[in-house]
């Protein structure tokens, strides 16, 4: 065999196999935040007292980690795609946590004043503007009911 059909050959080969894996890396499935563990669970007063003595502190104690949060549901805003459910105690920051779509039925279920847990994961947080008197936001996505 022609010594540049044995190099076309191999290099077509090799072509081949890291496509097929380029493919199997990008089309993996997503992993569902149900089966991680939960790292803690608070309770969203209790939250919004810590990010309100030290914000830099809170958020380096819950960045990345999925979180159980429990509290009184203040508001429900829903969208086309997504619902997301706002703990707020009157202070200084609120909590906004993010609905998966497996859960929005659950969610629409839900009226203010509701006491009721969401796990999801922590993705940080917004400073407040106390000059137009805005509070901050604590942010968890990928929420699903406890």
């Amino acid at each position: 065999m022609n010594k540049w059909l044995k190099i076309l050959l191999i290099g077509l080969g090799l072509g081949l196999v890291s496509a097929f894996i380029i493919y199997k890396i990008m089309y993996r499935p997503v992993k569902s935040i149900e089966s991680y563990a939960v790292n803690l669970s608070i309770d969203a007063g209790a939250m919004i007292d810590e990010f309100i003595k030290d914000p830099q502190n809170g958020n380096e104690k819950y960045l990345e980690k999925v979180i159980e949060v429990s509290g009184v549901v203040h508001k429900i805003e829903k969208s086309d795609s997504s619902i997301t459910i706002l703990f707020d105690d009157g202070k200084d920051y609120i909590i906004s946590l993010s609905v998966n779509e497996n859960n929005t039925k659950k969610a629409e279920a839900l009226k203010v004043g509701d006491l009721t847990a969401l796990v999801g994961q922590y993705n940080g947080y917004i400073e407040g503007d106390k000059s137009f008197m805005l509070p901050g936001t604590i942010q968890i996505s990928r929420c699903y009911f406890k």
